[in-house]
Parts: C-alpha cells; sequence; structure tokens
C-alpha cells in the first residue's frame, strides 16, 4: 500500500484475501506480516479494532462512518470481522449534541425511517401527537427551549396536553 492510505483499505485488502473472518489481532498481525501499514502508536490492535467498528454495519455511534465495509461475526470466544460483498452507505443516527449553558454533550439516537412508532391501528393525527409529545419531552430533557404550533397545543397524548409541556415557549 502506499503512503497515506486509509487504514480500512489496508483491513480491506487482508480480508479480502482472508478465507474466514478474523479478530482484530489476526488482522494485525497479518498487516505486520505482509508490510501493508505502518502503525505509529504504542496499541496498533486498538487502531485496527476501532476503525473495524467505525465500519462495521450494524454499530452506530457518533464516530462510526457513513460507509460500511465489514459486518461482526458473533463468535463464542472473540468478536470477528469479514468483508462485505459491497460497501453500504447508511445515514448516520447517532449524535453528540451540545446541550445549552452546559460544557457536556448529550447523545441522540434517531430512529430510522421504516421504524414503527406506536401501533398501525393508530390513526395518523394521533401517531403526529404522539411523535410530538416524544420530540418536545427530548428536547425539555436536553435543557432546550421548545415550540409546538398554537393549533397543535391543545392535543392530548397519554393524558397530557401539549400545552403543559415546561420548555414550551
Amino acid at each position: 500500500m502506499k503512503r497515506g492510505t486509509p487504514i480500512h483499505n489496508v483491513i480491506t485488502e487482508v480480508l479480502r484475501i482472508a478465507e474466514s473472518a478474523l479478530t482484530p489481532e489476526e488482522i494485525y498481525t497479518k498487516i505486520q506480516e505482509r508490510g501493508l501499514y505502518l502503525f505509529k502508536s504504542l496499541d496498533p490492535v486498538h487502531i485496527v479494532a476501532n476503525d473495524l467498528r467505525r465500519h462495521c454495519i450494524g454499530l452506530d455511534f457518533p464516530s462510526a462512518r457513513r460507509t460500511k465495509y465489514f459486518e461482526r461475526e458473533a463468535a463464542a470466544e472473540r468478536v470477528r470481522y469479514r468483508l462485505l460483498a459491497k460497501p453500504v452507505q447508511v445515514e448516520p443516527n447517532v449524535y453528540k449534541v451540545k446541550r445549552p449553558g452546559t460544557r457536556g454533550e448529550t447523545i441522540v439516537t434517531v430512529a430510522p425511517e421504516d421504524h414503527e412508532i406506536g401501533s398501525s391501528s393508530k390513526s395518523l393525527d394521533t401517531v403526529h401527537t404522539e411523535i410530538q409529545c416524544r420530540l418536545l419531552d427530548l428536547g425539555t430533557a436536553m435543557g432546550f427551549s421548545t415550540w409546538a404550533p398554537q393549533p397543535d397545543r391543545c392535543k392530548r397524548w397519554k393524558g397530557r396536553c401539549i400545552s403543559d409541556v415546561k420548555s414550551l415557549v
């Protein structure tokens, strides 16, 4: 590999040649045996493991990448990774959000579009009100000021009126 090659490309090359799924330690060993990458880290296996996780389908966290090259294989003793048949693009659903007036961040997960909220027997208006209440509650929990349209403020969900939300402006 030429200089400046991203580590996920090197891992991809190793897994392409491998006949089975490999652990991060096994991948690192094969990289070293073939002289594919020069690690400038005290813990290069950790670098390999992190990059595998960032590009692994089904693992979502704030520093995960949109392009997924790998998948995990659940083994009894160790987690092993294999190469996907082709890279997959996924929309992120985990974000870091800065809370107003604090120095910390909150991790927020957004359900994918095909995630079903509530039962399918509910009317569209009821589902809309439920989602609106849940978002208002999330905003309140994160310390944000929230807003809802005037016509919606009299709507109720689980016995609560939208206008009762404390953070509503």
